[in-house]
């Protein structure tokens, strides 16, 4: 018998929906979100190593592709079903909660970082699906741009909060997914506020950051002076009123603290905060 391409990863959702909550799903439209594990894998190699650890083929698809595919060993045992977002920076995988562990252990052994770095996002991305019969004429009347079509996915939400909006294979017991990382953000003197998100550019990630003071956001900038391996952000006011970001950035399997400050408009020099032993 033919596996079924969706069989796994919705299966262990265990919802329970009052009698109004049923009837969207059966009438109309519903958004459930999830704890979900999320990784995000980039590199010159990160399609060729991961096409031989699941089960279904990533390269046909091309980029913006969703793909279901279980996570499997090297002796062919299922680890884990994973939705996998191809696009043509990384490739973002989402499997229960309960496979990030075996996953991390499996990515460790078996993707060579100089070809393809493996960032875990399972405690900073966020994962909504939208279910029910209206689903997609929902989505679709939402004025959010969609992908080209089924199994295709799209990048939304601008620079401040990118999001991957991806349409489920027909046969899914899904409409559409969306995943992205939730920004930094801090209140400002004033009733201004500031976002700082990491982003994967030019093949390594950055920080960046952005303020928005009546009514108007400022131009990205670049909080970062050199390339790294950064895995979340923050950002706050000190006492004094001047802005700091603040990222945790891994060099040689070793994780440190950094922070930087902008006084007015002027920024000082990056400092490392802390180190791990």
């Amino acid at each position: 018998m033919k596996r079924r391409s969706y069989h796994g990863l919705m299966s262990e959702f265990d919802l329970t929906l009052d009698r109004n909550r049923l009837a969207q799903v059966r009438h109309g439209a519903v958004v459930v979100t999830t704890d979900s594990a999320v990784f995000r894998v980039h590199g010159p190699g990160a399609l060729s190593c991961l096409q031989g650890l699941l089960t279904n083929d990533l390269v046909k698809p091309g980029d913006n592709s969703l793909v279901y595919g279980a996570l499997l060993t090297p002796k062919g045992a299922v680890v884990v079903d994973y939705w996998v977002l191809r696009q043509p920076d990384a490739i973002t995988l989402i499997a229960p909660r309960s496979g990030r562990e075996p996953s991390l252990e499996l990515f460790r052994r078996q993707l060579p970082p100089r070809l393809a770095k493996v960032s875990d996002q399972t405690d900073q991305a966020r994962v909504a699906w939208l279910l029910g019969a209206h689903g997609f004429q929902t989505l679709a009347s939402s004025g959010v741009p969609l992908p080209e079509a089924t199994g295709r996915v799209a990048s939304v939400g601008g620079e401040v909060s990118p999001v991957a909006l991806a349409l489920a294979p027909e046969t899914a017991p899904f409409v559409a997914l969306a995943v992205g990382a939730e920004p930094a953000i801090a209140a400002l003197p004033g009733g201004a506020i500031a976002a700082a998100w990491v982003a994967y550019r030019d093949r390594a990630d950055r920080v960046f950051l952005r303020t928005r003071a009546n009514n108007i956001w400022s131009a990205p900038e670049q909080v970062t002076t050199k390339t790294g391996d950064i895995f979340r952000c923050a950002v706050a006011a000190d006492t004094a009123g001047n802005l700091w970001v603040f990222w945790s950035e891994r060099l040689n399997d070793r994780w440190q603290l950094w922070g930087r400050q902008k006084k007015g408009a002027a920024w000082q020099a990056p400092e490392r905060l802390a180190r791990q032993c």
